[in-house]
């Protein structure tokens, strides 16, 4: 886990947001257990804050509660990701589709920045940082999107999936940005059309290499 630093903020809002990230970004492992005690301990703070925040994260189903072994960190579910994989492909076909008309000159701009970043990541080997910074792209995307409830799906969806399942390769990376290329020149030509089948084989994509390199670790 990286360093855990007090801000200008509710300590549970803190680390709550510390904790989470550290799960999603796989740096606390399914199955590690999170300890009251330890925790409170590490973190220089009192056991309640603690206590509130790994009820928020087992709301989010990112703990559970185990029987003579206290809070853990969830397994992550081949068939569930595999659905939101699935989920998301549909929701974000559609939302590139209604964001399209209001796309502007400065948001291709910032789009064509960020993939250019990207790319520096990817020379650089960075995965974590590319993660972020592809989320960022599809998020600049959907900004555009006129249905509020519709961006607040897909972020809950985005928010609660691992990032670690996304980009874990640099080959899997490298095909990302491809297709991010080709669904940014979509975007430009203003195809609606072409730009949301691009997005949705984009995501089908990366379920794909995804299942792929879970059957591979099996193997080992």
């Amino acid at each position: 886990m990286g360093e855990f630093q007090l801000e200008r903020r509710p300590v549970h809002e803190q680390l709550y947001d510390f904790l989470r990230n550290a799960i999603l970004n796989g740096e606390i492992k399914p199955g590690e257990r999170l300890l009251q005690d330890e925790l409170a301990k590490r973190f220089g703070i009192s056991r309640m804050p603690v206590r509130d925040v790994l009820r928020l994260l087992e709301a989010d189903k990112l703990v559970v509660r185990v029987p003579n072994k206290g809070v853990t960190v969830a397994e992550f579910g081949k068939e569930e990701l595999k659905d939101t994989f699935f989920v998301r492909s549909i929701l974000e076909r559609e939302a590139v589709k209604l964001a399209i008309p209001n796309i502007t000159k400065e948001d291709i701009i910032f789009l064509e920045n960020l993939l250019q970043d990207m790319d520096k990541c990817l020379e650089e080997k960075d995965l974590k940082k590319l993660t972020k910074l592809n989320y960022k792209f599809h998020k600049a995307i959907y900004k555009g999107v006129p249905s509020q409830r519709l961006l607040d799906i897909i972020k809950n969806l985005w928010d609660n999936f691992p990032r670690y399942a996304m980009l874990s390769t640099l080959e899997d990376a490298s095909r990302s940005q491809d297709a991010h290329r080709a669904i940014l020149e979509a975007i430009k030509k203003g195809d609606s059309e072409e730009a949301s089948k691009l997005m949705e084989s984009h995501i089908l994509a990366a379920a794909k290499a995804y299942a792929s390199r879970n059957e591979n670790e099996e193997v080992k």
